[in-house]
């Protein structure tokens, strides 16, 4: 929910706040395909130096073909490895077709290989057969040097909210009692559900997934496959921001009056479901988002419903919540919601499981 969040964070100037994403992946496509690249070059890039893996695999790939900027193989390899770094399987093949052939980088076919087993673990079946044959050419401390890099940009890629695809299931669908994904962040180690829309263990298949971070905050978004971050009907979140002055429940009443800024009193309403001194537990309506921003999709007529925890551990505060989004409606009218009332119900009892331990890395 980099959506109302923004609004959020613009009421917290003592956290640190993320730049709107205002150019559109979209328009940079299009423009790509009526042939105009520096159009596509002048949408792509804002997007791509705000951290938007898409972008930056697209100002890659702008920069190897030599459209809309001249030909540089150094800047689309740096491109290309930010996006990499992101968890982008596109930008990882080719990051590992330049280091195996050395375009762009010098060539290194242990660095090849690291990467693509990055890209066969993150689910792409399509590196095995160049794994198999650059693996034939290697002895066994090189073989072995590549896998320990392998692990380390596997773990980097983790730590930046990065996940494989988990099997608990021999049939592949979801056991969502068995089920979770672990993030570090800042001082905490988080494990958290899945959203109410994945139905199998292949997370990549049924997700898109946004993240950003800077040195106060960390934003993971996911969607259902098939919706845009401009415009989507459902949001799952997991976000954290570091903080040493602000207590958790004037952190609550913050984030919660980002929702008031954007729908008004009149069409906002919570209901806490659990109160302790390091957790809050909560449903938000709100029935018309009249006053929120319209480039984020809200709007008169437009109504949302969240389901959010917030605790905090240590200095980091740790925010999760899953959104619907809909029509505007009237929170007495359970027919008239965005979602069934048994879906939220669903979600909150999932979010009692949520673990927050020490994050091993700070220590």
């Amino acid at each position: 929910m980099l959506r109302l969040v923004v609004l959020f964070i613009l009421l917290l100037p003592l956290l640190s706040s993320f730049p709107v994403m205002s150019a559109d992946l979209q328009k940079g496509s299009d423009a790509y395909k009526k042939g105009d690249f520096k159009a596509a070059l002048r949408e792509y890039r804002p997007l791509a130096e705000q951290g938007n893996p898409e972008a930056q695999f697209q100002m890659g790939f702008l920069h190897l073909q030599g459209k809309g900027v001249p030909k540089n193989l150094e800047v689309a390899a740096d491109w290309y490895m930010r996006a990499a770094k992101q968890g982008n399987l596109s930008a990882q093949v080719s990051i590992d077709l330049m280091y195996n052939r050395g375009i762009g980088l010098p060539k290194n076919d242990a660095l090849a290989f690291s990467w693509w087993s990055v890209a066969a673990w993150l689910g792409d079946k399509s590196v095995a057969s160049r794994l198999d044959k650059l693996s034939r050419t290697m002895d066994s401390n090189q073989r072995e040097g590549a896998q320990q890099s392998a692990n380390s940009l596997k773990t980097e890629l983790q730590n930046a909210g990065i996940q494989p695809s988990v099997k608990v299931t021999r049939s592949g669908q979801l056991d969502a009692k068995k089920y979770s994904q672990a993030l570090n962040m800042f001082d905490a180690k988080v494990s958290y559900p899945a959203p109410s829309w994945q139905k199998t263990t292949d997370a990549f298949k049924e997700i898109e997934y946004s993240h950003q971070a800077n040195d106060n905050a960390i934003i993971l978004e996911q969607i259902p496959k098939g919706q845009t971050f401009k415009s989507w009907t459902n949001l799952y979140a997991v976000t954290a921001q570091y903080s040493k002055t602000i207590p958790l429940s004037v952190y609550v009443n913050l984030s919660t009056n980002a929702f008031l800024v954007a729908c008004g009193k009149e069409n906002f309403e919570t209901r806490f479901l659990a109160k302790n001194p390091n957790a809050y537990l909560f449903f938000v309506f709100c029935q018309n988002s009249a006053n929120g921003p319209p480039h984020l999709g809200y709007g008169d007529g437009v109504g949302e419903i969240s389901v959010m925890m917030i605790s905090k551990h240590k200095d980091t505060f740790v925010k999760i919540y899953e959104q619907w989004r809909g029509k505007n409606f009237s929170v007495r009218d359970t027919n008239s919601w965005p979602v069934q009332e048994s879906e939220m119900q669903k979600m909150a009892q999932r979010f009692k499981t949520i673990r927050i331990v020490d994050n091993p890395r700070q220590n």
